[in-house]
C-alpha cells in the first residue's frame, strides 16, 4: 500500500503484495 515494495516478509507494506500481507502502511521504507 506504500510507495515501495522492499520486504513483505518483515511485515512492511510497500506494494500490491505487501498491501495485502501487511496491515501497516508506512510512508517510506529505506
Amino acid at each position: 500500500g506504500g510507495l515501495l515494495e522492499p520486504t513483505a516478509e518483515l511485515g512492511f507494506d510497500g506494494g500490491k503484495e505487501g498491501s495485502a500481507r501487511a496491515p501497516l502502511c508506512p510512508p517510506m521504507i529505506m
